[in-house]
């Protein structure tokens, strides 16, 4: 299956997703970043700028791709399946050294880099891994904090109720709802 990057200097680009991924769909990727970029871009310039970000559960990669082809500095691409690890190797191969591909359980992903992302992409496979825990998980291993802009994906009729965060933007596009939070 191909996933195609919709912006910044990759544009264009078509990157493999795994048979057993879900991917973010296109349309869904455009609203995600045009909401990133309006964020703060009148008074700062370009959102994606010297960011770090982790893509959870990254499948093709398609959103840390899309981040680092838009500015920023770092992606961190974790998943947990073989065949998604070796797709993200063969798409990222040839583009950047912006990229570290970590194949782990997300629930026990080590911080040896000791990195604070500034974006967090939560996509879990729908009903099968509470985003509660996941964000706890990433913030006592340091992966983020109150700082970071964490957007979530979810199926709309699972959606969690989510604890210590703030809910700066929903959006519900077909069967999706997306996030962006902050833990408080």
């Amino acid at each position: 299956m191909g996933v195609r990057i919709i912006g910044g200097q990759y544009r264009g680009m078509r990157i493999n997703a795994p048979e057993s991924a879900r991917p973010t769909l296109v349309r869904h990727r455009q609203a995600i970043f045009d909401t990133l970029e309006s964020i703060e871009s009148e008074k700062f310039g370009h959102f994606f700028d010297n960011k770090i970000v982790i893509d959870c559960f990254a499948g093709s990669g398609a959103l840390g791709i899309e981040a680092v082809s838009r500015g920023a500095v770092k992606a961190y691409l974790i998943d947990q399946n073989h065949e998604a690890i070796t797709l993200l190797h063969d798409n990222v191969s040839s583009i950047s050294d912006k990229f570290k591909i970590i194949r782990s359980d997300l629930l026990k992903l080590r911080n040896n880099e000791r990195v604070v992302c500034d974006i967090a992409f939560i996509d879990p496979p729908y009903g099968k891994i509470s985003i509660n825990k996941i964000i706890k998980y990433l913030s006592s291993a340091c992966w983020i904090d109150n700082d970071t802009l964490i957007v979530i994906e979810e199926d709309n009729k699972q959606m969690e109720n989510l604890n210590n965060c703030n809910v700066l933007i929903e959006k519900t596009l077909g069967n999706s709802v997306f996030r962006f939070v902050k833990m408080q």
